[in-house]
């Protein structure tokens, strides 16, 4: 949903949060292991509003890209938040490797050491346009996948 001119998206928001606590309980990770990369700035009060019952400390876990610029850690959870409801954002649909997109992907999937998690609703993003950074980045991220997680799985899991 848009939000002030920027975006959110609540399933998102409580799916990165679910992962976030399954990190911690799993294996024992803090925030310092942790970043949570958002591209919106509604997205980030959203996430850091969801991560309140996993633990306060989590709360500067929670940034922009351009806040972890210089940063890395162990592990990124990448939510790109756009979904269904909404147009593609203007943002995903770069096409040069030197637009906004190819940047703030390129940026963001850097800052991980050792687990990179991109949280998608990926039938969406599938429609962006052909020859895009996005798609390009899709298409490495299905070929590379170690594990791909339905919404519904998600729910069953909660059950």
């Amino acid at each position: 949903e848009r939000v002030n001119g920027s975006r959110r998206n609540a399933v998102h928001a409580e799916v990165v949060s679910r992962i976030v606590s399954g990190l911690r309980i799993q294996d024992c990770a803090g925030p310092k292991d942790v970043a949570v990369i958002v591209p919106y700035t509604a997205q980030r009060a959203a996430v850091r509003k969801a991560l309140r019952g996993v633990g306060s400390e989590f709360h500067s876990a929670v940034d922009s890209v351009h806040r972890y610029q210089g940063r890395e850690c162990d592990r990124v959870v990448l939510d790109l938040t756009d979904a269904v409801g909404l147009p593609l954002s203007p943002f995903f649909c770069g096409r040069e490797t030197n637009s906004e997109a190819a940047r703030w992907l390129t940026t963001a999937i850097s800052r991980a050491r050792r687990q990179l998690i991109v949280v998608g609703d990926l039938a969406y993003l599938a429609k962006a346009p052909s020859g895009g950074v996005l798609k390009y980045f899709l298409d490495v991220v299905n070929s590379r996948v170690d594990q791909m997680v339905s919404p519904a799985e998600l729910s069953d899991e909660a059950a």
